[in-house]
């Protein structure tokens, strides 16, 4: 995997550099940014310039318990590793899940995803 890294291909690992993890960017994101509202997430991006996009995750305790929360954590950043090659900007994006209308899927949140990114103009859009 290292080597990987070393020869400059792209893999599917998703590290801190691909995280929004600061009170500032997500600030940024939320004043600057633009939203696509789906059926059950919300997600605001801004174009970064940074050569990558980045993903940061708002999920309030509305959303349920920590149980339910973890998870949809967890079905957010993997639809977004997956998927993240296919964005036609390097952006940052915050996912923010509706609260009160339980956890989603992975299928529904990578449509979801999908439906964002074809707004975007990528995957073929």
């Amino acid at each position: 995997m290292a080597n990987e890294e070393k020869s400059g291909k792209v893999g599917f690992k998703c590290g801190r550099k691909d995280k929004l993890l600061k009170k500032p960017e997500f600030d940024l994101v939320f004043k600057q940014g633009r939203r696509f509202r789906g059926n059950r997430i919300e997600f605001i991006y801004l174009k970064n310039g940074l050569g990558r996009s980045r993903i940061g995750l708002v999920v309030s305790r509305k959303v349920g318990k920590s149980v339910i929360r973890s998870r949809a954590k967890r079905i957010l950043r993997e639809v977004f590793r997956l998927n993240r090659s296919g964005l036609a900007y390097d952006i940052d994006l915050v996912a923010r899940p509706y609260p009160g209308l339980g956890l989603f899927t992975f299928d529904e949140a990578e449509t979801e995803f999908l439906r964002m990114a074809k707004k975007l103009g990528s995957y073929g859009a």
